[in-house]
């Protein structure tokens, strides 16, 4: 964030799945993104109304793109949705995550006037 600009008191950090398994592997229940948008992101995103949410790697991209990657849209209610690598991959050596993490940043600091 500090490379693009991007002040951490200017962003919220929240979480698709707030319970997660105790082997961290979300891929085997995958009604938990589902339930859990119902029960809270909603009403948290609501509550907060940002312009563009940054959707860090699989799991939080599920809600809306599915299991595409790299994509971005716009919501009904104007809100822009950008899907970004997990900062983790650069941690396990994923080369091409850094760049693409690092332009959706700049996107989404164009679209929120950060």
């Amino acid at each position: 964030m500090r490379e693009v600009g991007v002040r951490r008191s200017d962003v919220r950090i929240s979480n698709a799945v707030r319970c997660r398994p105790l082997d961290n592997k979300i891929d085997r229940f995958p009604d938990a993104v589902e339930i859990c948008r119902t029960l809270y992101l909603g009403a948290e995103i609501a509550a907060v109304s940002p312009r563009v949410i940054v959707a860090l790697g699989k799991t939080a991209a599920l809600p809306w793109f599915g299991n595409v990657s790299n994509a971005s849209r716009v919501l009904s209610d104007g809100v822009v949705v950008i899907h970004a690598p997990h900062p983790s991959s650069i941690a396990r050596g994923n080369v091409d995550a850094r760049p693409r993490l690092i332009d959706a940043l700049r996107r989404a600091r164009r679209i929120g006037g950060l």
